[in-house]
């Protein structure tokens, strides 16, 4: 039960954090395999009278908002769950118990990103096996933006496996390109 709150409380949080995001400009458009700046940035949410503060890896003004999506489904494969906000086109996709290091400790990870005229970038949202948010270790999160850093920069942008089965999401179909329209 702690899990799905967990799930709703993310999803809420999304929406209201990207309401109060601060205005950033990338001014280019990104190279592949770029980012110029990646650091944990905090998520507040608030649902009636509830605050919860969550916090994010997120990797700016990179090429794709897809980014952390696509490294996660090149390591781990399809996700386990997606989360649609009323306010996104596109869902968080939560991969779940998956062994992120080599710490043997079992990890969720919630993958997002978002694409306007002023700022692309991806994101993760990293819970340990009970849903504690875990980026408030200074250790953890050091090794999570290394570790999607990493995997952003290798990232094989010809492989097109995540795309192929992303794309065909229901809900997705109507933004689909149309090669990947069912």
């Amino acid at each position: 039960m702690r899990f799905f709150t967990l799930l709703f409380l993310l999803s809420c949080t999304i929406a209201h954090a990207q309401k109060k995001k601060k205005k950033e400009n990338c001014g280019h458009l990104a190279p592949s395999n770029y980012f110029s700046k990646a650091e944990i940035e905090e998520f507040v949410s608030i649902i009636d009278s509830d605050t919860t503060y969550l916090r994010q890896a997120k990797f700016k003004c990179t090429n794709s908002s897809f980014y952390t999506k696509k490294v996660m489904f090149d390591h781990f494969g399809k996700w386990d769950k997606t989360l649609f906000s009323s306010e996104d086109e596109h869902p968080i996709l939560i991969w779940e118990q998956v062994y992120l290091f080599d710490d043997g400790k079992l990890y969720t990870i919630a993958a997002l990103g978002e694409e306007d005229l002023n700022m692309t970038y991806g994101a993760v949202l990293v819970f340990d096996k009970d849903g504690n948010d875990v980026l408030n270790d200074l250790e953890i999160s050091s090794n999570v933006l290394e570790y999607f850093g990493k995997a952003i920069r290798a990232s094989d942008i010809k492989k097109r496996d995540f795309y192929e089965v992303y794309w065909r999401l229901p809900e997705l179909q109507k933004w689909a390109p149309a090669s990947f329209k069912n």
